[in-house]
C-alpha cells in the first residue's frame, strides 16, 4: 500500500461544490470513516512551539495548562510519573543530539 493514492481529490462531487474542498477528507465526519482510526490518532498529537523566553521565565505568561508556547513544559515533565519522565527525557535528549552532538545527558532538576 506504501505510494499508492488511498483518495484522490477534487471528485466529481467535490467539483460540484467546491465548499466541500475547505476540508480535508478526515475532516469530514460524513465522509472520514476509512480514515477515522488515522483521524483519532491524529486528535491524540500535540503540537508545541516552544519560545524559549516562556521556557526560562514562565511568569511572564499567565497560567496555562498545556500551553502551546511551552510556558508550562518543564512543568508538564516534572509532574509525570518518574518511568514517563525519564522516557520523555531520553526522547528529548535524543532529538537535540541532533543538533548538538557533543551533548551527552540532560536531567530536570527543581529549585529549592
Amino acid at each position: 500500500m506504501e505510494g499508492q493514492a488511498l483518495l484522490q481529490r477534487p471528485t466529481e462531487e467535490d467539483k460540484r461544490d467546491p465548499d466541500r474542498l475547505s476540508q480535508t477528507h478526515i475532516e469530514q465526519v460524513t465522509m472520514n470513516q476509512p480514515f477515522r482510526e488515522l483521524a483519532r490518532f491524529f486528535e491524540l498529537v500535540h503540537y508545541l512551539h516552544f519560545v524559549p523566553q516562556l521556557v526560562r521565565e514562565p511568569d511572564r505568561v499567565s497560567a496555562r495548562s498545556r500551553d502551546p508556547y511551552g510556558s508550562d513544559f518543564l512543568e508538564q515533565v516534572a509532574s509525570a510519573p518518574a518511568k514517563t519522565r525519564t522516557a520523555r527525557l531520553k526522547r528529548i535528549l535524543g532529538t537535540l543530539q541532533v543538533a548538538v552532538p557533543q551533548l551527552s545527558a540532560i536531567e530536570l532538576c527543581r529549585d529549592v
